[in-house]
């Protein structure tokens, strides 16, 4: 919340694609960024107006370099669905599961959340039996 105090901001623990964009929302210009180890470093510009919080859209979503560093076990339901689906083996037990709910345009708002906390949601697709099933297929993987 407030206006950042020093420039450029560091975020500890997101790992950017090198491809990414990192905007500031509200403002259509894409910001200068890089990436240091397991921070992601962005440039924001002199002129922002006073506003009680601001926020970046990273894209595509960054990935956490904790998980990066921890693999695939630390997998499951209670995972983000963007950490989930930045894993390849991740995604592909969520398709084999999900199958097109993955492609409908409201999963793009829900990538901070778990499959656990989207499930009251879409309690016709989300069921206690399908959430255990992606658990133990994450686990096996």
């Amino acid at each position: 919340m407030d206006a950042p105090r020093e420039t450029p901001v560091v975020i500890e623990g997101l790992q950017a694609a090198e491809n990414s964009t990192v905007a500031l929302l509200g403002r259509d210009e894409p910001l200068a960024w890089e990436q240091r180890g397991e921070m992601l470093v962005v440039a924001l510009p002199g002129d922002l107006s006073p506003s009680p919080a601001y926020a970046l859209k990273i894209t595509p979503v960054p990935q956490s370099a904790g998980l990066l560093a921890a693999g695939h076990a630390s997998l499951s339901t209670g995972s983000k669905l963007s950490d989930l689906l930045q894993d390849e083996a991740g995604k592909a037990v969520l398709e084999r599961h999900l199958g097109e709910m993955l492609d409908d345009p409201r999963m793009e708002m829900a990538m901070g959340f778990s499959l656990k906390q989207i499930a009251p949601f879409a309690p016709s697709v989300l069921t206690q039996e399908v959430l255990d099933k992606i658990d133990r297929d994450l686990a096996d993987i």
